[in-house]
């Protein structure tokens, strides 16, 4: 292919090099990369496989003025700037002149390497703000981005297209279109197959959370760490020419607040505030978000207030009924005691440990209130109604009630109150909606925990391959 493709690795590393290089190689013969710091840059200029690779943050500073004149933002940009500002879960932490020096250099920047190279594709994730720009700027010189999600099917994956409503819009139209070319024996089957392992298993639909290499304690993840430090003595802390870079302070302070016996401190004082499940409650169910994260800051920006969230859910539940919260198990030991004791003071809420069976939680509840959680789809396959605030895959399915305005928010509980079971003919028609919208291939294993398996490494690079060429 001589598509011209631009690689935006934003501030990671790939975790398998090998999948990385021979997914990037078979591609394109024309590509380039854009990194956010000086590690960044020597490492995948490293790698031999990029025709150029440049860094966002070359000579600038965020204490410095880069030009004296100011810039003027294009009228698409300038109305909506700093909702993009939301989706960095960096800068939006800075102060107003820090963020408007940035957005200034970041569009300057943008706009003269589009502008010369006239990509056809951009690949990345809109999780930051140079993403965002890269995004909507592209898109005048018909750019189209290649954003890679796993699925909640193991061997599927989705490859986003769009902004953040393109996922939940092509499922909707795949969904609409089900009936006038109706599912095969092999997706009725496969959805069949999918909706009865996933009512009698216990376990999560999608288990990412007790995988290994999660594990605080694993010696890869220790190793990043360590190496983390050297790089940041080697490359100068919050250099000119790494933008997104920790400071030293940051990774020590971090190091010993994640310290063994700080976390046994920790948990100690924590356990005084989860409830145990009472058999008899009737309670709706609210699972805390990974902060931070593009569940919220990108599904649903205007809802990342989880603590606002959780206290009008729980002010507008009838007399008698809780709200159960249950923490995220990738958030143990990382949220700090005075934001749950805030949870756990709103009345009628009762905090729950992220040890408790999930499934069981869903299975015994009235309803789900989620933000954009996979636990939504958990509850759809449970035949449990759910309450969604923000853009969703799954969104467009019929028991789901969807969240417009606050003044209805009674109304939407009284809905999720008087569900009816959904048939499973209409599950079937979605699940073969959502494989009508993915590629084959397993993406979590590919990039996510990284094993190198040639037949799904072949699979993914296919997919790719597809996906650009129906996107031509």
């Amino acid at each position: 292919m001589n598509k011209k493709i631009l690689w935006c690795m934003a501030k990671t590393f790939p975790r398998s090099e090998n999948n990385f290089c021979q997914l990037v190689s078979n591609l394109s013969n024309y590509r380039d990369c854009l990194v956010v710091g000086e590690m960044q840059k020597d490492y995948y200029e490293s790698l031999g496989i990029f025709s150029n690779v440049y860094n966002l943050s070359e000579n600038f500073s965020l204490g410095k003025n880069f030009e004296k004149e100011k810039i003027k933002l294009p009228e698409f940009l300038s109305d909506n700037i700093y909702k993009y500002v939301e989706y960095d879960r960096h800068l939006n932490k800075q102060n107003i002149d820090t963020i408007n020096k940035t957005i200034a250099h970041h569009y300057v920047f943008i706009q003269k390497l589009l502008k010369k190279h006239n990509y056809s594709f951009f690949y990345g994730e809109i999780a930051h703000l140079h993403t965002k720009l890269i995004q909507e700027i592209g898109a005048r010189y018909g750019m189209k981005i290649v954003w890679p999600q796993d699925s909640q099917f193991g061997n599927r994956f989705f490859i986003i297209s769009g902004n953040e409503h393109a996922l939940s819009d092509s499922i909707k139209d795949h969904y609409l279109n089900v009936d006038a070319n109706a599912p095969t024996e092999e997706e009725i089957n496969f959805a069949k197959k999918y909706i009865n392992e996933n009512r009698c298993n216990e376990d999560p639909i999608k288990d990412d959370y007790n995988k290994d290499h999660f594990h605080l304690n694993d010696k890869k993840v220790i190793f990043s760490k360590y190496k983390l430090i050297y790089n940041r003595i080697k490359y100068k802390s919050k250099g000119n020419n790494d933008l997104y870079a920790p400071s030293l302070f940051k990774i020590f302070k971090d190091k010993i607040l994640n310290s063994k016996f700080l976390k046994f401190l920790s948990n100690n004082r924590l356990s005084s505030l989860f409830s145990n499940v009472n058999k008899n409650d009737k309670y709706a169910l609210f699972f805390l978000h990974y902060e931070p994260d593009l569940s919220t800051l990108v599904w649903a920006p205007y809802f990342k207030n989880q603590i606002e969230l959780i206290k009008k859910i729980s002010f507008s539940l009838p007399y008698g009924m809780h709200l159960y919260v249950k923490e995220h198990p990738l958030m143990k030991d990382k949220r700090k005691f005075n934001y749950l004791q805030e949870i756990h003071k709103i009345p009628q809420v009762k905090l729950i440990n992220s040890v408790i069976d999930s499934k069981k939680l869903i299975r015994h509840s009235d309803f789900i209130v989620t933000i954009t959680g996979t636990v939504g789809w958990e509850a759809i396959i449970l035949q449990k109604p759910v309450i969604v605030f923000g853009n969703v895959f799954y969104e467009s399915y019929p028991g789901i009630i969807k969240f417009e305005n606050w003044t209805f928010i009674s109304k939407y509980i009284k809905q999720a109150r008087d569900f009816k079971i959904i048939k499973d003919a209409e599950l079937i028609k979605f699940i073969t909606a959502i494989l009508r919208t993915t590629y084959i291939g397993d993406w979590y294993k590919f990039a996510v925990i990284a094993v190198e398996d040639e037949k799904n490494t072949k699979a993914v690079i296919d997919a790719f391959r597809a996906f650009i060429s129906r996107s031509n």
